[in-house]
């Protein structure tokens, strides 16, 4: 028999390459996206059939919500404001997307015993000093959105404790690969480096440029959160960092990128940003427990396949 999920915020970047893990693990998926900053070709290019439905609405409306939770097996959850620097300009809009409807979710699943997998990320941590963050940390977030997904830790959390529900959170670091948004507050390093790259554009280095990420390619984080469902089971609320533990500056990045294009073009530098943080590299020793045939990636290789995407759609 085949399974059925529920997917928010499909229409965006990591939603979609969920919706096509699924699809191609042989999920019946239904979708569930406003459209503000997901993008219906996300779904179209993937050339799937009737085993997808798309339904345009909000998490925050809770008869719907209602109705598509109907004979769901699972929920991934990616539906939110992910934007550091707009989260700082619209709290408030911050709270009632990632805060607000979050709870209308865990609501609307507390009693319908439906596993709930859903993204947290690692701005929940703040600027640190150097090492490995681990999720025994206590959370000291530096933006309304790194807030914002402590709270839903907490929120989740709370309701495996008092209704049961069956729900995991993984604090994903920096994610990337084709379909992410390369422009706006949205936009991440590796796209905008890329789509710059290929429009012979000089790409944009805030700050110095030695603050490092911990790079995670989106093929990868999706298979992590189908293995975890598929291997873990009441697992109470628990949070799990979702990173490669290895981390690169984003002046080695550009220079990577700049090799993988063949390109020479002179990066042009401005001032960090308020809320950016220093360094991030994730202690992934504890989802190795739960899941010990993790494979990453390698970085040169999913970065060529980013670039060529961007190469081809910019």
């Amino acid at each position: 028999m085949r399974r059925s999920a529920l997917v928010t915020g499909g229409a965006g970047f990591i939603g979609s390459h969920m919706v096509e893990e699924l699809i191609s693990d042989g999920w019946d998926v239904t979708v569930l996206d406003n459209l503000i900053t997901g993008n219906i070709e996300n779904l179209e290019n993937l050339q799937v059939g009737s085993e997808l439905t798309f339904v345009e609405g909000d998490i925050s409306d809770k008869d719907l919500m209602g109705k598509l939770l109907e004979g769901k097996d699972a929920v991934f959850h990616f539906a939110a404001m992910v934007s550091v620097p707009l989260s700082i300009e619209r709290p408030e809009e911050c709270h009632t997307v990632n805060v607000t409807a979050f709870n209308n979710l865990v609501i609307a699943l507390k009693d319908k015993k439906i596993p709930l997998i859903y993204a947290s990320s690692a701005a929940v941590y703040g600027s640190r000093d150097e090492g490995r963050r681990h999720e025994g940390e206590i959370p000291l977030p530096m933006s309304p959105y790194g807030a914002s997904k402590a709270i839903n830790e907490i929120q989740a959390g709370s309701a495996a404790r008092v209704w049961g529900l069956d729900s995991v959170g993984f604090r994903f670091f920096n994610v990337y690969g084709p379909r992410q948004l390369p422009f706006g507050a949205y936009a991440s390093v590796i796209p905008r480096f890329c789509c710059a790259i290929a429009k012979g554009d000089s790409p944009v280095i805030y700050g110095d440029g030695t603050q490092t990420r911990d790079f995670i390619y989106v093929r990868d984080l999706t298979s992590v959160l189908l293995k975890m469902f598929y291997r873990a089971s009441k697992n109470g609320g628990r949070v799990f960092n979702l990173g490669t533990g290895i981390n690169i500056s984003v002046n080695e990045l550009l220079k990577m990128i700049s090799e993988i294009m063949t390109s020479d073009v002179k990066e042009e530098r401005k001032p960090e940003r308020p809320g950016d943080i220093k360094n991030s590299i994730a202690d992934i020793s504890l989802l190795r427990e739960e899941i010990d045939d993790i494979d990453f990636t390698d970085i040169r290789s999913a970065l060529k396949k980013t670039a060529d995407w961007y190469k081809n759609n910019y």
